[in-house]
């Protein structure tokens, strides 16, 4: 008997396929669908400055259907990366060689951070310690960013939830990455826990700011990269990482914590000087305020 078979691409080699790189802020940027959503490698070498052999960088292994990531760490002179994808059964790719010239990003400078104070923006905790100016103090302690809303019937919006707080960076920047630091408290009773952020969108924007209601879920948003009907764009829909299972928390899920969670931007976002930060879910349920101890912005200014 004769049996005629017609064999699919791997998906190793449609990942391998579909690779698109790019610079990105101390980087590459990495871009490639999994139409098979099957499990693969994308491993990431660069040269050895000594020997030129190339060696690994970085291996990272998904079976998202769309992959998207960047590389970070590396300065600004030309390097020539090499890529390929293998699979759970070893088999591997061609290699897709590039060479690129990671962006310049630096820290924004935090000296010129100032509140934006619009009408719909909420309210701050015992006005005079828990401003939005903490945000940028280089103060890790008690003395956080602490909203207050008010508790009022349905319907009685703005104010209530979702909140948010709008910002000067005081410069305009393309922006690669933030990071947020929560509140710990005596024996990390806010950590995973109390008002820090779960669920948030940050809008941005370089003209002067127009006031206007943020949409309150995730389903209205526009797309990133997009505006709203009063100018703002969304930068991006982010989660803190969930809580661990540990219980109770061991002393590595604390300084996990204490380390700060960073969050990276688009490449293709404009630049921006304005940022509105939009908390549509905290960590421990709170539904009349929500709380950070600081944020660092990153990008190129110039």
């Amino acid at each position: 008997m004769v049996v005629t078979v017609h064999p699919k691409t791997p998906p190793y080699k449609l990942v391998y396929a579909a690779l698109a790189l790019q610079a990105d802020f101390g980087g590459i940027n990495i871009k490639t669908t999994d139409t098979t959503s099957a499990p693969v490698g994308i491993i990431t070498l660069l040269p050895d400055p000594i020997t030129s052999k190339y060696q690994i960088q970085d291996q990272h292994y998904t079976g998202d259907a769309s992959i998207d990531y960047s590389l970070r760490g590396y300065d600004t002179i030309p390097k020539k990366f090499g890529l390929y994808v293998t699979d759970q059964w070893g088999n591997v790719s061609d290699t897709l060689f590039q060479t690129i010239k990671p962006l310049f990003e630096t820290i924004l400078d935090k000296s010129r951070f100032q509140a934006y104070v619009l009408a719909t923006d909420v309210g701050n905790y015992q006005n005079g310690l828990f401003n939005l100016s903490n945000l940028w103090d280089n103060n890790y302690g008690e003395f956080c960013y602490n909203t207050q809303q008010p508790i009022l019937p349905t319907g009685a919006k703005p104010n209530i939830w979702p909140a948010w707080a709008t910002f000067d960076m005081g410069q305009t920047a393309k922006l690669s990455r933030y990071v947020v630091w929560d509140r710990v408290g005596d024996g990390n009773i806010f950590v995973w826990n109390s008002g820090a952020p779960q669920t948030w969108v940050m809008w941005g924007r370089a003209d002067v700011p127009q006031d206007e209601l943020m949409p309150s879920d995730t389903a209205h948003l526009p797309a990133v990269g997009s505006k709203t009907p009063g100018g703002w764009v969304n930068l991006g829909l982010f989660n803190a990482p969930p809580k661990p299972a540990h219980n109770p928390l061991t002393n590595d899920d604390i300084q996990t914590w204490k380390n700060g969670f960073s969050f990276d931007f688009s490449i293709d976002l404009p630049k921006v000087r304005y940022i509105r930060f939009e908390c549509l879910q905290t960590m421990g349920g709170t539904n009349n305020y929500y709380n950070m101890n600081e944020m660092s912005v990153y990008g190129n200014p110039f």
